[in-house]
């Protein structure tokens, strides 16, 4: 079973690249084009959704809004696609994670736009998706992402908080 990352640089690595100051965006830009050409090549579906994920990200973070929206709703495409005829545990287990993973990912961009009723409907569906979960998997995401179901859920909940807040509506944002 090949896996594209092998040999060529996962996101997690991208990141604390650029977080140290050794890549621009557009390097990690760069290198997400190829994780996604190799890992389509190889048919590594996991990766896929990470590189169009990093592209996402790296288009949000030049202000390339649309582009980055674009490229979260494809991943997320990709994920759904592949969901509704998944029928290995582990495959439907991973896919599930990464889909309330983009989720979040999607709802934070709107914010970032003063989307906020768009925002907070993909923040809320990423909460329930991952409380969802957390009820189906007991043990631990099989995924070689740093973050626990538990992680999002957090995170959903303190950017649903944001979104509130930013639309002036501190009760609810506390």
């Amino acid at each position: 079973d090949f896996k594209a990352a092998y040999g060529i640089v996962q996101n997690r690595r991208l990141w604390s690249l650029y977080g140290n100051g050794q890549l621009t965006w557009h390097e990690v830009e760069s290198i997400s084009e190829l994780n996604l050409f190799v890992a389509q090549i190889v048919g590594d579906l996991s990766r896929q959704i990470d590189s169009l994920h990093g592209l996402g990200w790296s288009a949000r973070n030049t202000a390339s809004y649309a582009e980055s929206l674009s490229l979260y709703e494809e991943a997320l495409t990709l994920i759904r696609n592949n969901l509704s005829e998944a029928e290995d545990r582990d495959l439907i287990r991973d896919l599930t994670f990464r889909e309330f993973f983009i989720l979040t990912e999607i709802g934070i961009l709107h914010a970032d736009l003063a989307q906020y009723d768009k925002a907070i409907g993909f923040l809320e569906e990423s909460l329930e998706k991952s409380i969802l979960y957390d009820e189906t998997y007991t043990a631990p995401a099989l995924h070689g992402n740093i973050y626990s179901n538990k992680v999002f859920q957090g995170f959903a909940l303190y950017n649903i908080g944001i979104v509130h807040l930013r639309r002036g509506n501190s009760e609810l944002g506390l």
